[in-house]
């Protein structure tokens, strides 16, 4: 970096300050354990992965800081146990904002799978709490447990994609509905980066329709299928593009 910083002609004292250097490779780690999260949004495994930080770092252990521990060889005191303060801070932050996911982390887990022994009056007060469904959802809960067929499925990743919504309506629509907690921030966050970058101040008279068609592709994922022009059928010389909803 500082090599093509120089090439450039610019400079920045702050790259050649030894006990700078490990409050940026500090940064970049705590960044890129942070896109990790926006992607997969596990967020009771990243606040007790905070845990572990914490307490490593207050040890001197840099195991999870790569770039930070990097950085620190040529510092001659290095105290880790500093950047704890800032974690404390991300933990607590996370614990004001995801407050509300923790009162339903026992309903996710019983979504994830419905066949492990649990307080059915329990979990279907939470679920009538939560999703304001009526009284039945208890019974639907009794019944999609007793159903040899699903319990056969248990370990499907797709359960609740064979799960029949006609003969469990309000147990359906509950997992439905925690099911789309997960993503559904990085899905939102993606779907606006594209669209700052098609709808800038050069574009700015775009309609939402025009918009909307720009940002599809953009978030869309394509399948390549091939096609003859002449009657139609698939033809390994004359490739399509067919866009497939994300």
């Amino acid at each position: 970096m500082c090599s093509y910083l120089e090439s450039r002609k610019e400079r920045h004292k702050e790259l050649s300050d030894d006990a700078w250097l490990p409050d940026l490779g500090f940064l970049t780690d705590l960044t890129a354990k942070m896109n990790e999260l926006n992607t997969e949004f596990a967020v009771s495994a990243f606040k007790a992965k905070l845990s572990l930080w914490v307490s490593q770092l207050r040890n001197g252990k840099l195991t999870h800081f790569p770039n930070q521990k990097r950085l620190s060889n040529n510092v001659r005191e290095a105290h880790p146990e500093q950047f704890c303060v800032h974690l404390d801070k991300v933990r607590a932050e996370f614990d004001r904002c995801f407050q509300e996911m923790h009162k339903t982390e026992n309903i996710v887990r019983f979504i994830s799978n419905p066949f492990i022994p649990t307080d059915i009056e329990a979990v279907a007060a939470q679920l009538q709490e939560t999703f304001s469904v009526s009284n039945d959802v208890d019974i639907e809960i009794i019944n999609m447990q007793k159903d040899t067929e699903l319990q056969a499925r248990d370990n499907d990743r797709h359960l609740w994609g064979l799960v029949n919504r006609e003969k469990f309506p309000l147990f359906s629509s509950c997992a439905v509905k925690v099911k789309s907690y997960f993503g559904f921030t990085y899905l939102c966050e993606v779907k606006f980066s594209h669209m700052k970058i098609i709808k800038s101040k050069h574009r700015a008279r775009l309609t939402d329709r025009q918009l909307a068609n720009c940002v599809r592709p953009g978030v869309s994922n394509y399948e390549q299928i091939e096609s003859n022009p002449l009657n139609g059928e698939l033809d390994q010389n004359k490739p399509e593009a067919r866009v497939k909803e994300g």
